[in-house]
């Protein structure tokens, strides 16, 4: 008989552990590009695992290397797997860049994978089942196998969007024991039913588009500095929010009682966040309980507005006003089919050239419009106002607005929700390395 000891890792980050820190010993990373991933790709660098780079991946990145070799490459890498699906982020620094790579996978759609950098711009995209696989290997030089399963930028978009959203804007920490976790309620493997749907249908026409409103195409196209702005000012959302003890006072969409939270990142995640008053009113025990039942005492990093992503076109900047110490720019509202009149809206992003972030958010109605020849749209839109406490650190939000109203015949019917964060102070992360009650 032998006796085999088995021990969990004592150096985090293990998966055993209560609470998530970056590996000991790992040197912090440093970003030099902006964009939309360039906090998310900090992220992976610093907290993700690490792991050897197989082809095609190198390939990709322009090394030079047959995809019969097994490159010397390493990345750091995050991903979500159930079932045989699989969404995997892979970041590397290679060539004097940092190149981040989204992967794919599932029975129904094969393997894909997406080229792109902090900026978000896709690059490259390659699609491999049994066939491109066969071909691959039997290509006599590595640029002829990296060309195998490459496909087009509008094959590639849906997948590609998809993959952007989720790792920018539906993946975040959530709790003290990993990194990054998929927001409640999302189903990222809802995609592949789309891309399955689109690979095993012929081409068809193209469902009408419904055209941009005529004063937003009247404005003049962003410059690649303005771009800049615009792309260093949006990497900065959501950043340094662990810095920042604060008060929220809010009301939900449905829920009308005004609810005062106290929110505090120096403390364990137990005693993170507090209750101090409902509708004015000290909470009970069991308004404490339901309300951490109804997941009140998670912090939310911009409350419980949408993505951005989700929202608006990032891609066609265009300049409402340019200001002396500020511009605003305006982008145009997705629109989810040809039945959703998105040029009825209007979106404005003002960022301070300063500081080189937002300072406001705004969504609104140019004018009202009906839906089903009934229901007549009076006001919809958002707002989100942020304030910088310490130039060396990113802006946070302290008022978050979002609503909407619609009259069926006479009757007006409206919904809203509103957060203001007030008390602003200065804190230190919790570290259970060095927490007291270690």
């Amino acid at each position: 008989m032998r006796t085999v000891k088995l021990a969990v890792p004592t150096p985090p980050p293990h998966w055993g552990a209560a609470i998530w820190r970056a590996p000991e010993g790992r040197k912090p990373s440093t970003v030099a590009e902006a964009g939309p991933l360039a906090e998310r790709s900090r992220a992976v660098l610093d907290n993700g695992i690490a792991t050897l780079l197989d082809w095609p991946f190198t390939s990709v990145a322009g090394a030079n290397v047959s995809p019969r070799v097994t490159p010397i490459a390493t990345g750091y890498e995050w991903h979500f797997e159930n079932e045989h699906r699989l969404h995997r982020i892979v970041v590397t620094q290679f060539q004097g860049g940092t190149q981040v790579f989204f992967e794919t996978m599932s029975p129904s759609t094969g393997r894909r994978i997406y080229l792109t950098s902090p900026s978000g711009a896709l690059t490259k995209a390659w699609r491999w089942g049994r066939e491109e696989n066969i071909a691959m290997m039997k290509a006599k030089t590595a640029e002829a196998a990296a060309r195998v399963g490459e496909v087009r930028f509008e094959d590639a978009r849906i997948g590609f969007e998809h993959e952007l959203g989720l790792w920018t804007t539906k993946v975040r920490k959530l709790s003290s024991r990993w990194p990054f976790e998929v927001i409640p309620g999302y189903d990222p493997d809802a995609i592949f039913a789309v891309l399955a749907a689109k690979d095993g249908k012929p081409v068809t026409a193209a469902a009408p588009i419904r055209p941009l409103a005529a004063e937003f195409l009247k404005l003049p196209l962003a410059t690649d500095a303005q771009r800049a702005l615009f792309a260093e000012a949006y990497g900065k959302l959501g950043a340094d929010s662990d810095q920042w003890a604060y008060t929220e006072t809010s009301h939900g969409l449905e829920d009308k009682r005004v609810i005062t939270v106290h929110i505090d990142p120096s403390k364990p995640e137990t005693g993170r966040c507090m209750l101090l008053s409902i509708d004015g009113k000290a909470p009970t025990p069991a308004d404490v309980q339901r309300w951490r039942d109804d997941g009140g005492d998670v912090p939310k990093a911009l409350g419980d507005l949408p993505p951005l992503t989700e929202i608006v076109d990032l891609k066609d900047l265009r300049i409402f006003q340019d200001e002396a110490a500020a511009t605003v720019f305006e982008l145009p509202i997705r629109g989810g089919n040809a039945e959703f009149p998105a040029e009825k809206f209007q979106a404005h992003f003002r960022v301070n050239k300063t500081t080189r972030a937002f300072e406001d958010i705004t969504v609104k109605l140019r004018d009202s419009f009906r839906v089903a020849g009934v229901v007549k749209v009076t006001d919809a839109g958002l707002a989100m106002h942020f304030q910088t406490f310490d130039p060396a650190l990113a802006p946070q939000p302290v008022l978050l607005k979002m609503g909407g109203g619609v009259r069926v015949l006479l009757v007006k019917f409206s919904r809203s929700f509103e957060a203001a964060r007030t008390d602003f102070k200065r804190v230190a992360p919790f570290d259970e390395a060095t927490s007291p009650e270690r």
